[in-house]
């Protein structure tokens, strides 16, 4: 979408945006719609721009998010290859979560013209299953050391937002799905936004597409390769080469000096399912997490007007 901005000038920004919840199918949707001759996606999949105010007070804690793009400049850079004819978009899955800071900062910089334009995909998984596989996102990475019981204690995660730990660390507030979703319908209508549930990506992730490019405007026809999962999280088999995965090393560097960004992604997803061991949460765990969920499920459900029994089976 080509705007002029005010006190800014000319750039080119997303048509879409797809809002989150983490772990909720987000990094498969975002590659599947980048394959789209139709749409461009930029080099950056989370620049989780709009969850930072655009004019900070001093009582505002800026999110713990990685490597953010907080200057409009850069920002509007990742989307200046579009090229005429193609919509642009990114993926963020803070903005659901951090909906106030989002939705404000996406209506001060869109004119009101151009915000009626805009989609936005929220796509929402079992808050119990998406709480289990964050927890295995940042363990993945050996940056999650507490056993997930620990990990998702209240006091434990009031403490961690306190320090200012990791945003989604926040594992049980994250899936609380209803005021988010809420928020995001009052601000810009439902007939701006597609609701993707996880379950039904995971089914039919090709018809799901579909709908989303008839939902984009572009060649509803066009078929992605949906049999690539994308970000898959899990238990690491061996701690040791974990490490000296992440670790910075001359290796490392000159990998990545030949080795595209899409070839090296592609590498990644390998060794993920790999290196990475899918472990079954405790069923009692499960039980105490449908519990701790049931009333918000129950009002999703209403509000979605969609069948969520599934989720506290």
């Amino acid at each position: 979408m080509n705007l002029d901005i005010k006190g800014y000038g000319p750039a080119t920004l997303p048509d879409f945006f797809i809002l989150g919840a983490a772990k909720g199918g987000t990094s498969s949707l975002f590659r599947y719609f980048g394959e789209h001759p139709g749409i461009h996606i930029p080099p950056v999949k989370e620049p989780w721009f709009f969850s930072f105010p655009m004019h900070p007070g001093p009582a505002d804690r800026a999110p713990n998010l990685g490597d953010p793009v907080t200057d409009l400049k850069t920002y509007a850079g990742l989307f200046a290859d579009c090229g005429p004819g193609r919509l642009t978009g990114e993926a963020s899955p803070s903005y659901l979560y951090t909906h106030r800071t989002a939705i404000a900062g996406i209506r001060e910089v869109y004119p009101e013209e151009a915000a009626a334009k805009l989609k936005f995909f929220i796509t929402l998984r079992n808050p119990v299953d998406r709480a289990w596989s964050m927890y295995w996102t940042f363990a993945r990475v050996l940056k999650e050391d507490l056993e997930f019981e620990e990990a998702i204690a209240p006091e434990t995660i009031a403490r961690r937002q306190a320090e200012g730990a990791k945003l989604f660390k926040d594992y049980i507030g994250v899936g609380r799905y209803t005021e988010q979703v809420k928020a995001w319908q009052e601000a810009f209508g439902t007939e701006q936004i597609m609701i993707i549930l996880f379950d039904d990506l995971k089914r039919d992730a090709a018809g799901i597409c579909r709908e989303a490019f008839t939902f984009l405007g572009v060649d509803p026809d066009f078929r992605p390769d949906t049999s690539r999962i994308y970000n898959v999280s899990g238990k690491p088999r061996n701690k040791g080469f974990i490490r000296m995965l992440l670790a910075d090393n001359p290796v490392k560097s000159a990998f990545k000096a030949v080795v595209s960004r899409d070839n090296r992604r592609k590498l990644k997803n390998i060794i993920g399912r790999r290196a990475l061991a899918k472990v079954e949460m405790a069923p009692e765990t499960r039980r105490r997490l449908q519990e701790i969920y049931r009333d918000e499920i129950l009002q999703l459900q209403d509000l979605l007007q969609r069948d969520l029994g599934s989720w506290l089976d």
